[in-house]
């Protein structure tokens, strides 16, 4: 099964100028900061109350880490769910499937809050080792690389935004670890 491309900013911006002329470019821009850069989000549903921001941290507020650790199974799960608006598979150059990423960075950032207030334990698990991210033995963790980033970022920036710190070491030099702070 081939899948289809990513648009970029610049093919969603002519999308709206020869099709989507009722939509204003400021909606436009609002609705691919919540959803990321798919036409049916950020054109053609821009008007709609289940793409609005409220529902978008709706959607988020229901989602739990298994989110992440089904996210492999995309493809077989139905329309309706919510993990295809929330999980977008990425395609390669080739139209290969290229792993799972959040639909937006904000996306990334409410998800993170939610699992952070709901589950910590959970949420501190998964980011501790991304080789067990799946229980599907036959995932490639690497599937989840761009998932996993995010919520690493988010919780490296508030540990050390916090005063906290962590232990680093370089990985080409493989020298002991060091403490990291802000």
């Amino acid at each position: 099964v081939k899948k289809f491309g990513k648009f970029t900013f610049d093919e969603i911006h002519l999308l709206r100028i020869s099709c989507f002329r009722d939509v204003k470019e400021s909606d436009m821009l609002k609705q691919i900061e919540m959803w990321g850069l798919i036409p049916r989000a950020c054109l053609a549903k821009v008007d709609k109350s289940d793409f609005a921001y409220d529902a978008l941290r709706g959607l988020v507020s229901t989602q739990d880490v298994s989110l992440m650790l089904t996210a492999v199974n995309l493809k077989e799960s139905g329309k309706d769910d919510p993990a295809h608006r929330l999980i977008h598979i990425k395609a390669t150059e080739d139209f290969e499937d290229g792993g799972r990423e959040f639909a937006s960075d904000l996306v990334g950032k409410l998800l993170y809050d939610h699992l952070q207030s709901t589950s910590a334990d959970r949420l501190e698990k998964y980011l501790g080792d991304m080789n067990n991210i799946s229980s599907d033995s036959t995932a490639d963790p690497t599937m989840y690389s761009a998932m996993y980033g995010k919520l690493f970022e988010q919780a490296s920036i508030r540990l050390l935004s916090g005063g906290g710190m962590f232990k680093t070491r370089d990985l080409v030099a493989g020298d002991d670890a060091v403490e990291a702070s802000f």
